[in-house]
């Protein structure tokens, strides 16, 4: 009997750990095929992927790369973006935080939607 009482404690122990408490019903089910029983998912893919890669990219390029900004312009930049919270208030999704000194410390993924679009592709647009 205290076997099954240990048994039972570690079960709880591990759900109040994980928040999980038993299996998904879609893992059971034959229908179940990982990965191709997931739609894209292309908001993920686009801003939380590949924006951040691109940002990467700028900011470890070398003056002799053709999408070449200097750091001080990216220090530049991020400086803006985050003065300009006043003009793009947070109320569209959340306040957008200086990507210079933050892409790297859980940056959302509505930043990098806001910074491509209010952002990036306006300014790219503007100076070609």
């Amino acid at each position: 009997m205290s076997r099954g009482l240990n048994k039972h404690s570690k079960v709880a122990e591990i759900v109040k750990q994980t928040g999980v408490s038993h299996l998904p019903l879609c893992a059971a089910s034959k229908a179940f095929a990982h990965p191709t029983f997931f739609p894209p998912d292309p908001f993920h893919l686009l801003y939380e992927n590949i924006m951040a890669f691109l940002w990467d990219l700028w900011v470890k390029s070398k003056p002799t790369d053709p999408y070449y900004i200097s750091e001080e312009q990216l220090r530049k930049f991020g400086e803006l973006v985050a003065l300009a919270m006043s003009t793009l208030p947070p109320s569209f999704c959340g306040p957008i935080r200086d990507p210079f000194l933050k892409c790297n410390s859980q940056y959302k993924i509505y930043e990098w939607m806001a910074l491509l679009h209010w952002y990036i592709l306006p300014i790219g647009m503007e100076l070609q």
